[in-house]
């Protein structure tokens, strides 16, 4: 009886291992996604300009795989953008390299923001998350070169405030100081 029993179990797990390995492989994802590019990408709204955005598609052996369809995917508000068209999605298929790519437009809202990316093999969905950042972008800039600029031109006005009195000894001085954008030039007035 027990050898029957012993029997009856090693033919059942002979038949039903197979099933049990392919279930439990099927549950394991397919694919991993790795991002290359836009990782922390800061996006310049003033220019119109977005971090393109790559991924690598790699199989269970972490070889990359080409011909996948890849998902990409902005918020449908806030920071965000739109790819081509004003769309919110873009599918993009895997190149030799196992890499996707997209490039969008940053829209006038600044913050941060991520590009969702997935990828799916049969009944199983891989994603990630790209985190980026609209900034303003020019902005900062501009206000910069301003400060530099009023730094440099108040230089310039002291420069000639002290060479105007030090030659002047107390009668009126014909020399005059002249300022003009793009860079402080002294001389005299033409």
């Amino acid at each position: 009886m027990v050898r029957t029993v012993l029997a009856w179990l090693c033919c059942a797990l002979t038949f039903c291992a197979p099933m049990w390995a392919q279930a439990a492989d099927e549950q394991q994802p397919r694919f991993q996604l790795v991002v290359v590019r836009g990782e922390d990408a800061q996006n310049n709204i003033k220019k119109g300009r977005a971090t393109k955005a790559v991924v690598e598609v790699r199989d269970r052996n972490n070889k990359p795989v080409a011909g996948i369809a890849v998902l990409f995917l902005l918020p449908d508000s806030g920071a965000g953008g739109s790819f081509v068209g004003g769309a919110q999605t873009a599918s993009v298929s895997t190149n030799s390299l196992g890499q996707a790519a997209v490039t969008y437009k940053p829209n006038g809202v600044t913050g941060n923001f991520n590009v969702k990316v997935s990828v799916k093999s049969g009944n199983t969905e891989t994603s990630i998350n790209i985190p980026q950042t609209n900034i303003a972008g020019a902005a900062a800039a501009v206000s910069t070169t301003t400060i530099v600029l009023l730094a440099v031109a108040a230089a310039g006005v002291g420069i000639g405030l002290g060479v105007g009195l030090t030659r002047g000894g107390g009668t009126a001085n014909t020399n005059t100081v002249v300022l003009t954008p793009g860079g402080p030039t002294v001389g005299s007035p033409k």
